[in-house]
């Protein structure tokens, strides 16, 4: 795999986390007599919030936000070797603080909420991403100045 291979598949692994945010990943479950209603992330962020994280709700909703972000713009504007570095380590930290949000909202809300499964993907991608990254850094390392 070549460099701009590395970060046109990673870009779009981005995309997609950032996309994952508004797709449905709980569903709200004991009420009878009612249809299932679908949460976003967003809206189980705000729910756990309501619960009273409200810190750890906001450290995430701008974690999970930001990172994306940062890591489709470092690849592009920052010199080698730290322009696949820091996006790795943002991606390793991302996919540890997603695993560990979604399993708190998990016990957390486990007589309100079920998962439908979506945070095991987004960590999977994360984890993708990292090893891209990962081979993106040492593709640098190995060319010459």
């Amino acid at each position: 795999m070549n460099k701009k291979r590395v970060i046109l598949l990673s870009s779009i692994i981005q995309v997609f986390l950032a996309a994952a945010l508004f797709l449905p990943a709980g569903k709200i479950t004991g009420q009878a007599g009612q249809s299932e209603t679908t949460l976003s992330v967003f809206e189980m962020i705000r729910r756990y919030a309501g619960m009273g994280f409200s810190n750890d709700a906001l450290f995430f909703t701008i974690f999970s936000c930001c990172i994306p972000a940062l890591n489709l713009i470092f690849p592009h504007c920052l010199k080698k070797p730290m322009n696949f570095g820091i996006p790795t380590c943002l991606s390793a930290f991302h996919a540890l603080v997603t695993a560990c949000f979604f399993s708190a909202a998990r016990i957390k809300m486990v007589d309100s909420v079920g998962m439908t499964g979506l945070h095991y993907l987004m960590i999977l991608f994360m984890i993708v991403a990292l090893f891209l990254y990962i081979d993106g850094y040492f593709m640098e390392k190995q060319k010459p100045e």
